[in-house]
């Protein structure tokens, strides 16, 4: 991903790089949220832009455990990292990797229409406006 966006990491210590591996459950979110809040200070951002951050990978890991896994326990990866682009602009950017089914036409997936008021569905618009 940084070769194609011509991007490098902050540095080589790699201070701007965190990765785990999480069993999917409910129980291993607490760790997960912990390694965002620690990411996200070492890029410098704001406790509010921390806690979207905080929200949006724990919805993700919220889908994979749900829609991937289907509530059975299954190995989740995650890398967090911070890069610079050309421009000198931080970015903190989180993979995830997660080894269910695939999903059939991951591309096209959308969330609910936002008109729509009923409960549940927001999750990808979310992550994305995350």
């Amino acid at each position: 991903m940084a070769d194609n966006m011509k991007e490098k990491p902050v540095d080589e210590s790699h201070i701007g790089k965190l990765s785990c591996k999480l069993n999917c459950c409910n129980d291993c979110i607490h760790v997960l949220k912990s390694m965002v809040d620690v990411v996200a200070a070492r890029a410098g951002l704001n406790e509010i832009r921390s806690s979207r951050m905080v929200l949006a990978v724990d919805e993700l890991f919220a889908n994979i455990a749900r829609h991937g896994y289907g509530g059975k326990p299954g190995l989740v990866e995650m890398e967090a990292g911070i890069l610079h682009d050309e421009d000198g602009r931080t970015k903190l950017c989180f993979e995830f990797r997660d080894f269910a089914p695939p999903v059939r036409n991951a591309e096209t997936l959308q969330g609910r229409h936002m008109d729509d008021i009923s409960p549940g569905g927001l999750g990808l618009h979310l992550i994305r406006t995350v």
